[in-house]
């Protein structure tokens, strides 16, 4: 009598696990109807979100040194499918975020506006601990994640962002591990 009850606690759990399996690979798995093209569309809203994180000073900001012509491109061409969906979907959903708590589209508003929708996103859809790493594990990386990364690496591989902002040398000399930074100087771009 025992072994049945034990065969039938088995054959549950893996019938459950299977079940569940599948299901996530399904969630997972990435849906046929992406067209690569279609985030040429937030080409606008993404030069004025990139001014917003990377905003002109001193030196130039995300928008003059074209960060946004990068995401796009690293977009369509470069990025995984996972990569792909969260950030077209996060895009959307951040339109829709800026038209239901402002009058205005995102491009229309002031700066002191879109940095505090910015932030207001960014906060509604941040998530903390281990789910928040299981999450990324299944569904990769969130919007704001690549948006933040591919921000800063457009800038920084721009030509405004490598040779104004960034130390940069375009013939490399000897290498040399340890270099002292001179006073107010920037970063290494080529060392």
């Amino acid at each position: 009598m025992k072994r049945r009850n034990v065969l039938k606690g088995i054959l549950g759990v893996t019938g459950t696990t299977i079940i569940a399996g599948s299901c996530g690979y399904a969630y997972v798995k990435n849906p046929s109807g992406y067209n690569r093209e279609a985030i040429v569309e937030f080409q606008d809203l993404l030069a004025e979100i990139v001014d917003v994180i990377i905003p002109p000073s001193k030196t130039p900001g995300g928008k003059e040194a074209r960060a946004y012509l990068f995401i796009t491109s690293f977009m369509k061409h470069c990025a995984t499918d996972k990569e792909y969906r969260n950030f077209y979907n996060g895009l959307v959903d951040f339109q829709e975020f800026t038209l239901r708590n402002s009058s205005n589209e995102y491009a229309l508003c002031t700066l002191k506006e879109q940095t505090k929708l910015l932030e207001q996103f960014i906060e509604e859809n941040k998530s903390h601990g281990t789910i928040s790493k299981i999450k990324e594990k299944l569904r990769g990386k969130s919007f704001v994640q690549l948006l933040r990364k591919l921000t800063v690496e457009g800038y920084c591989q721009s030509q405004i962002g490598a040779t104004v902002h960034l130390a940069y040398q375009p013939i490399p000399g000897q290498y040399n591990a340890i270099i002292p930074l001179e006073p107010n100087q920037p970063c290494w771009a080529t060392k």
